[in-house]
């Protein structure tokens, strides 16, 4: 006996299924708006949109400009490496290099990765509900 994907009480149906998927997404983006929100005290942003999100990052920017005292607010270009970090800490440089993990050769490595894993997701939800509405087609027609 074939080993049930969808047990019972839960989801009955691939169909359910990539609706509840496509529903928890829709959530998720909802939640990192209101959180990128919240933490730049923006009220609304479309994360989507790259014009709108380097506006507000400008706004939020010059907010905290305005806001933090000069003699505490530390305007840090990580190019710049450990010698401005370091002298408005007060504290002495390591003696290890200033690490750069952001790079933007290995960045992009990384979200074309996600992009091709995300290709396969999608190919594998589309297959999945295909194969669910067959099933339910086969089903009617016999």
């Amino acid at each position: 006996m074939p080993k049930r994907i969808f047990q019972k009480g839960s989801i009955k149906s691939p169909g359910e299924w990539i609706t509840f998927k496509i529903g928890a997404m829709a959530k998720l983006a909802d939640m990192i708006t209101a959180l990128f929100c919240y933490g730049t005290g923006i009220e609304s942003v479309k994360i989507v949109d790259d014009e709108e999100m380097i506006k507000a990052f400008k706004k939020h920017r010059e907010s905290v400009i305005d806001t933090i005292p000069k003699n505490r607010l530390l305007l840090f270009n990580a190019k710049d490496g450990w010698d401005p970090l370091c002298k408005f800490l007060g504290k002495s440089k390591p003696n290890i290099p200033y690490p750069h993990v952001n790079r933007r050769d290995k960045s992009r490595r990384l979200w074309d990765f996600q992009a091709r894993v995300a290709l396969v997701l999608n190919a594998l939800l589309v297959l999945a509900f295909a194969i669910g509405l067959g099933s339910i087609c086969s089903k009617v027609h016999t």
